[in-house]
């Protein structure tokens, strides 16, 4: 028997078709086909009792709400989760649950009830030997922008994340052209209204017109109020403190807002993309790397995560236009397991929303211009200099992470000195107050090591004592359930807590 429990519309087809997105299906007498876009934008799972059947969702939370489902914890999951923030491949937190990941096909013999799952794509897309300068990618870039934007429909409201990074900027001057400023509600999130965030957002608006964007105050509340909800509808994927636009969505009238998106813009602008790579640099794993790296967790365990991490980039093509190794793993796996995955977790707490960057073919034709002009989102650059020159970094400023990365740029060398001067006086108040106080930084969006401390400390320890008592922790990994004193392990101990919360009780 197969069940199928869909919240989100499904397209029952002929002949599946690569460039639309959202969850399609073949059926005959003998097998059904599922797949899921390249994108992944609304996650695909496959559960499979004792008995043999088979139950096809898109939500957890229909996984969560069936009781005679195993719920019994994957430890090659839990640490694939803990290392990496996601699961790789197939694998998920909990035995017999299956994901699809991107550009993924899922057939089940309707007879036999066996299933495969395997990729359709393989995300290798060559040079375009026609894209010869900047300036020629520049231009056809900028066309597939417009036309995405010009296909909005002007007539509806539109709530939009706008940050002083470089993509929320650019995506809002492409909106701007065809959206009038009166159905554009644009927010900014931080911890104070003092962030450079805020500071640069509202100037973008100022000079593209546009109404002055609210500002969203992000709290120790925010984080504890998403344990109710963001490990069980991310399957225990997503840790609690990447809640921020979902805490400004969940306090919202939207009423008929559609909330839109600039998730996977990195992947499309060139984030991970990398020039001048030797062929070492090239095959570098950055999971094979993470595992040599974690003495705590036993052989057996790494050899069945280093598997997983062998059959997510077994199809990479070093002769494809794609840089490494690294951004193959960023464009085909990490960005859909993570930020898209986030999105449709998103999209429950508005009556609609709309991912701009999910364009098979502007992905497609990114992944085609030359690796120079992608380099650490260089065309991204290029295109506001030239499209919208009011709103370049080169006139209002930059605090992106390329910013922060780059080390030709004086004013970029001196705001990182500034950044961590103020993070390590703040290290150490934070020992000594508990996070009661500290200096103010308006490079910081979020103060997650200051909450960690001052919020969830007496937190981290129960949950350290959940995976313990299961026999999932030991004594070699005490460490986890301590405070780190910088940035580095903070994420780690936040997916502790937010995993904790799906099994506590057991």
């Amino acid at each position: 028997m197969i069940n199928y429990n869909f919240k989100s519309e499904i397209l029952k087809a002929d002949k599946f078709d690569i460039k639309i997105n959202g969850i399609q299906l073949i059926e005959n007498d003998n097998n059904v086909e599922i797949r899921v876009d390249v994108f992944r934008s609304q996650p695909v799972f496959l559960y499979r009792d004792l008995n043999q059947n088979i139950y096809v969702f898109d939500s957890m939370d229909f996984f969560y709400s069936q009781d005679s489902f195993s719920k019994n914890i994957d430890e090659v999951g839990f640490w694939e989760i803990m290392l990496f923030g996601t699961s790789l491949w197939t694998r998920t937190l909990y035995v017999d649950l299956f994901q699809l990941p991107s550009a993924s096909s899922l057939v089940i013999n309707k007879k036999t009830k066996d299933f495969t799952i395997k990729r359709y794509w393989d995300f290798n897309v060559y040079i375009n030997p026609d894209i010869k300068s900047l300036d020629i990618a520049a231009e056809k870039f900028n066309s597939y922008l417009d036309r995405i934007s010009s296909n909005l429909d002007p007539n509806q409201n539109y709530c939009f994340g706008l940050s002083g990074g470089m993509d929320s900027r650019l995506t809002l001057a492409y909106l701007s052209k065809y959206i009038k400023p009166e159905r554009l509600n644009i927010f900014t999130y931080a911890n104070s209204n003092k962030s450079l965030e805020y500071i640069l957002s509202k100037e973008i608006c100022k000079r593209l017109n546009l109404n002055e964007p609210s500002f969203h105050s992000l709290t120790g509340n925010s984080y504890k109020e998403a344990l109710n909800y963001m490990p069980k509808k991310s399957g225990g994927q997503i840790g609690i403190n990447h809640c921020h636009i979902i805490d400004f969505l969940s306090k919202q009238d939207l009423g008929d807002l559609t909330h839109i998106s600039t998730y996977f813009s990195d992947a499309i602008f060139g984030f991970e993309s990398e020039i001048g790579l030797d062929l070492n640099d090239k095959m570098y794993n950055p999971y094979i790397s993470k595992l040599n790296n974690s003495p705590f967790i036993s052989d057996e365990i790494k050899k069945q995560i280093a598997d997983d991490s062998n059959f997510i980039t077994k199809d990479y093509d070093l002769n494809s236009n794609i840089s490494s190794l690294k951004e193959y793993i960023y464009v085909s796996e990490r960005n859909q397991k993570f930020h898209n995955y986030l999105f449709s977790i998103q999209k429950e707490f508005t009556k609609k929303g709309c991912s701009f960057y999910h364009d098979y073919d502007l992905f497609v034709y990114s992944l085609s211009i030359p690796i120079e002009f992608r380099n650490q989102k260089k065309i991204e650059y290029y295109i506001l200099e030239k499209y919208y020159r009011k709103i370049s970094a080169s006139l209002i400023g930059d605090i992106s992470s390329i910013y922060f990365r780059s080390s030709n740029n004086f004013d970029s060398f001196v705001d990182v000195i500034k950044f961590k001067f103020l993070n390590r006086i703040n290290a150490l108040l934070r020992i000594l107050t508990r996070g009661y106080f500290q200096v103010e930084n308006n490079y910081q969006t979020e103060e997650l090591e200051r909450n960690l401390y001052k919020y969830f400390k007496t937190d981290l320890i129960k949950a350290f004592m959940v995976f313990y008592d299961m026999g999932i922790f030991k004594k070699k990994h005490t460490f986890f359930k301590k405070l780190p004193i910088k940035s580095n392990g903070v994420n780690e101990r936040y997916r502790i807590i937010s995993l904790a919360t799906l099994f506590r009780g057991i």
